[in-house]
């Protein structure tokens, strides 16, 4: 099992944010681009049940099987895949809805080739604690952009990293997590480079 990485996907993969601001403008909404959240509802101002289903509704568009790859990921994956012989387990919180699976997954595997080994799909609102219990105590790389899900995988004995954006750079972060800003910082921790 040491050969495994584990790791979230919108914001550690793949670009989700920008994409979904530029549906939601395509929709007529406004985004308040002068604060600094993570928390859709309140960038757009609207309640949290209407951002959870703007968020689903995303989540159900053709635009999930195209979203980009996240700052250097492509490289420093298939580095750590045909150089080290590293696999990826992808636990994201997308959602359960069978075409949205199906062009998240073909949108990794076009992205990442065989480096991506398993996805495991979640509810939007899930925690991930659940899907690295299975892991515990096996001190792999946990790598996830939502400070509470990094804890998780602290709590759960893994080695968290947290990929930084402008809306968690400044979160409390639990004992044992690390923040990171690259794939390549994420690839030098991992060979010891």
């Amino acid at each position: 099992m040491s050969n495994i990485i584990l790791t979230d996907c919108d914001g550690v993969l793949v670009d989700w944010r920008n994409p979904f601001y530029a549906w939601m403008y395509e929709r007529g909404h406004t985004r308040n681009t002068t604060l600094v959240t993570k928390h859709v509802y309140e960038q757009y101002g609207i309640s949290q049940e209407d951002a959870l289903q703007c968020m689903i509704d995303f989540n159900r568009t053709a635009d999930i099987g195209f979203l980009p790859p996240m700052r250097d990921s492509v490289k420093y994956v298939r580095k750590l895949h045909e150089e080290y012989g590293y696999v990826f387990r992808v636990i994201t919180c997308l959602g359960q809805n069978f075409y949205s699976a199906t062009l998240r997954s073909e949108n990794l595997r076009r992205l990442y080739g065989s480096a991506i080994d398993t996805i495991t799909f979640l509810h939007i609102t899930d925690t991930k604690e659940a899907a690295l219990s299975q892991y515990r105590n096996s001190k792999l790389f946990w790598i996830e952009d939502n400070a509470f899900n990094a804890a998780s995988g602290v709590l759960s004995g893994l080695n968290s990293l947290l990929m930084t954006h402008d809306y968690n750079v400044n979160d409390t972060l639990a004992s044992g997590v690390e923040k990171v800003s690259t794939w390549q910082e994420i690839y030098n921790k991992i060979t010891g480079q």
